[in-house]
């Protein structure tokens, strides 16, 4: 018999996730909207009972974190495994740890691929750890499991993580959604830089406007990005079109 987990969110990484999961764990969701879940391996259950699983995978919006954390804590199981996906560390982090009993272990992650990347295989993608409240035997059995799937795992600190996602990530969407409204066409006649910018502004379009304001409002080395990228901005504007011309 395999072994339950719980999910909490089945948006688009909780369903990936799910399906990614089933072959291994009878996976267990949770998700406030109703969903059917068609697929073998995937059950609905309530929130309590996914809660309190040994292993409980949040898969939620930043926005939501605190919220969830509020109504799991009751249900959770002692020496179980709590893991968020965030794409923002500190502040997730710091609500589980202030949140969450002490009886439970908690484990950062962000993995660095979604339904555009990742739909047919894992093989060489990218998951970060930050490592919180957790026994180090538990943690080099998450990683072999990953490491298994030919999944890279790198262990980083909260902090570098916000600020490497600031620079890389929040940039991306942020250079996506500039551009997504220009209806950029898909032809022939085009460079391969060309190409590279249609597919970034395709994949952020993909990812939900929630997404990319929680990354500006709880990363808080993006907001000091976004304020480099519209100082530059102007001074382009100002080269382009200068005052009185």
């Amino acid at each position: 018999m395999k072994s339950e987990i719980g999910l909490i969110g089945y948006g688009r990484f909780g369903k990936l996730a799910a399906r990614k999961l089933k072959k291994y764990f009878k996976v267990c969701v949770f998700d406030p909207q109703p969903f059917r879940a068609y697929e073998d391996g995937i059950e609905q259950v309530t929130l309590e009972k996914a809660a309190g699983k040994e292993l409980v995978i949040l898969a939620v919006p930043i926005n939501q974190m605190p919220s969830v954390l509020k109504a799991i804590a009751p249900s959770v199981r002692p020496n179980s495994l709590i893991c968020d996906v965030c794409s923002v560390k500190e502040q997730p982090i710091q609500w589980m740890k202030d949140i969450l009993p002490q009886h439970v272990n908690i484990l950062g992650t962000h993995p660095l691929f979604g339904p555009d990347s990742a739909t047919v295989s894992l093989s060489g993608k990218i998951i970060f750890f930050c490592p919180v409240r957790i026994k180090r035997d538990m943690l080099e059995d998450v990683k072999a499991g990953l490491l298994q799937q030919s999944l890279v795992v790198h262990e980083v600190t909260p902090t570098e993580h916000d600020l490497l996602m600031a620079k890389t990530l929040f940039v991306t969407q942020l250079v996506g959604r500039t551009f997504v409204n220009l209806d950029l066409p898909n032809t022939i006649y085009s460079t391969q830089t060309y190409k590279h910018l249609r597919e970034i502004v395709q994949v952020s379009g993909n990812d939900s406007e929630e997404l990319f304001l929680d990354m500006y409002h709880y990363n808080r080395y993006a907001k000091k990005v976004f304020q480099k990228y519209l100082l530059d901005s102007r001074k382009l504007s100002l080269l382009l079109e200068p005052m009185g011309s």
